[in-house]
């Protein structure tokens, strides 16, 4: 992994253990996520026992897989 991929994941996983568990700080940590591997879409889910529901994503297009 390149030094500046591995540090910019250590600082997304800084900022979740300090303060990321409201909507605001969860829509920081997919962005965070999405600029550092450069994906086209990320999505944080909340899982239950009968479905997946999004809280938190980049971009304005839906997933290629839902």
């Amino acid at each position: 992994m390149k030094p500046a991929t591995l540090k910019q994941l250590q600082e997304i996983g800084a900022f979740v253990l300090a303060n990321g568990c409201d909507k605001r700080g969860m829509k920081e940590v997919v962005e965070r996520i999405q600029r550092a591997r450069k994906y086209r879409w990320v999505a944080m889910y909340r899982v239950t026992k009968k479905e997946f529901v999004i809280v938190a994503e980049t971009g304005i297009e839906p997933p290629a897989y839902p």
